[in-house]
């Protein structure tokens, strides 16, 4: 079905005379019109980033420690998604979908007292992480991974959710 070079075939013409499209090649996985064996793998991964300002202590820091003491962080968070593209769309998850529902996180973040959050009073990079899932896995179908980094500290945490039964750090 492909002319030299690669390129889609022309157009034949029916035994009515109707113009006629090349039918979609064998091999072809791409779900739209017009593949032409165009390389890829499944699924694809897409993802959006957001920032927030916030403060926090961290009440298992020893005394004097400055984690014992109110600070802040500028944080940087990802968040991918897997899956296959739609048929229709192209998509594996609108990207202003996915912005819709982690506004909603940042904004529960952004400019706030980290360990006045139910369910962060012990606000650490793996909490938040955590914290995030929980607000995101119903939200945003194929959620894979999020990554919450302090860029200026030169630290981050990768969560991928929730795995089976297994040791848990100690708090």
């Amino acid at each position: 079905m492909e002319a030299g070079g690669g390129r889609p075939a022309a157009a034949k013409s029916s035994p009515a005379g109707r113009s006629e499209l090349p039918q979609k090649p064998s091999g072809c996985r791409l779900p739209v019109a017009g593949c032409h064996k165009t390389p890829y793998s499944l699924p694809m991964r897409i993802y959006r980033e957001f920032l927030f300002e916030a403060a926090h202590f961290l009440p298992s820091a020893p005394p004097g420690h400055p984690n014992s003491r109110l600070h802040g962080h500028s944080f940087r968070v990802r968040v991918w998604v897997e899956g296959e593209p739609s048929p229709a769309t192209g998509l594996v998850f609108h990207f202003d979908d996915l912005s819709a529902a982690l506004e909603d996180s940042r904004d529960a973040l952004d400019h706030r007292m980290l360990n006045d959050i139910d369910g962060l009073t012990a606000p650490t990079l793996e909490r938040i992480a955590i914290w995030l899932w929980g607000r995101l896995e119903d939200r945003v179908p194929g959620l894979l991974e999020i990554e919450i980094h302090r860029d200026s500290c030169r630290e981050g945490c990768i969560y991928r959710g929730p795995q089976s039964s297994g040791p848990v750090a100690a708090e």
